[in-house]
């Protein structure tokens, strides 16, 4: 199977950029136009998710994941949501978000100003994949890790974790 998947690795040729999943944000530095500073830029707002996840014996697909409307950062929602702007998706995670979370997107949609049409196919008011961010410190001794986990119907599953 990975001779299928990466035959110019197995076959000892350098595979081209494209040709290889975006795993974690560095690896945009081998996409065209995205500088440092861009992906600098990026960084508290992205993470990127494997085609599949294996649960079990079976895999689940990502392609449909969307973005939570009760925890996405306001520039996420600014991005997502055609009819807002930034000050609007700040206005609504400082204020409205703060003391409720939403069982539907209507209900959501009601307290945003404006009350702007809300994506299903882009937003939801539930999450599959969490990012955990953590850090231990013993001593003058560090270790720092991060980790994508998700959440299927009956149990939770490691997707990747890295130390750094």
């Amino acid at each position: 199977r990975l001779q299928q998947a990466y035959p110019p690795v197995v076959q000892r040729r350098r595979a081209p950029a494209s040709a290889l999943p975006l795993l974690k944000l560095a690896d945009l530095r081998t996409v065209p136009g995205f500088d440092e500073t861009t992906i600098a830029a990026l960084e508290p707002f992205v993470v990127f998710l494997p085609k599949e996840v294996r649960v079990g014996p079976s895999g689940i697909g990502t392609e449909n994941s969307k973005v939570n409307v009760n925890t996405a950062p306001p520039e996420v929602l600014a991005a997502s949501i055609a009819d807002i702007d930034l000050q609007t998706a700040r206005r609504f995670v400082e204020g409205v978000r703060q003391r409720t979370f939403f069982a539907s997107l209507d209900v959501a949609r009601s307290r945003f100003d404006g009350s702007p049409a809300l994506p299903p196919n882009l937003l939801s008011v539930g999450s599959d994949f969490f990012f955990v961010k953590g850090m231990v410190r013993f001593g003058r001794v560090e270790s720092q890790s991060e980790a994508l986990l998700y959440r299927g119907a009956s149990r939770v599953e490691l997707v990747w974790q890295h130390r750094y």
